[in-house]
């Protein structure tokens, strides 16, 4: 029996290089499945308030009130309730005036973006390690809407 045990050497300790194997792999998947899980409840969260903000701001605008300024008041809306969130609004559509600006005919697209940057468990990460990236993830979401302002007659 002893010189089986000298041929197959000695198996003390196997489990704790196992475990340090292993242990490296878990906390990476563990990050992963992190990440993920922050990403879709922060989408989940950006599309209402998104949504909301540009319904407030506008589906009904100021008198002479211009789209910028809209833009400007969705953003404000938006970052006032998503803290350290990067986003973005774009406004696409077609504004058909009486050359004062007076009346808005057709709808106003607006695009919203929101970035978010991969991190560990909380703490920020490099652009890259290993020489793997980890580029920011992207969510976008369009709302149109007809901005009507009360009291003016379309054309």
């Amino acid at each position: 029996m002893a010189v089986m045990k000298g041929l197959f050497g000695d198996e003390r300790a196997q489990m704790t290089v196992e475990l340090c194997t292993v242990i490296p792999v878990c906390l990476i998947v563990a990050a992963i499945v992190m990440n993920a899980l922050t990403f879709f409840s922060e989408c989940a969260t950006f599309d209402r308030i998104g949504r909301n903000a540009v319904r407030i701001a506008a589906s009904s605008p100021a008198d002479g009130e211009s789209t910028s300024e809209m833009e400007a008041k969705i953003l404000q809306l938006i970052e006032s309730e998503m803290e350290g969130a990067q986003v973005t609004c774009e406004v696409r559509g077609r504004q058909v005036g009486d050359g004062l600006g007076a009346s808005v005919l057709g709808f106003t697209t607006f695009e919203l973006t929101y970035a978010y940057a991969p991190t560990l468990f909380g703490l920020t990460l490099r652009p890259s390690i290993f020489g793997i990236s980890l580029p920011e993830l992207h969510h976008s979401v369009s709302l149109a809407v007809d901005s009507y302002t009360p009291g003016r007659l379309l054309d």
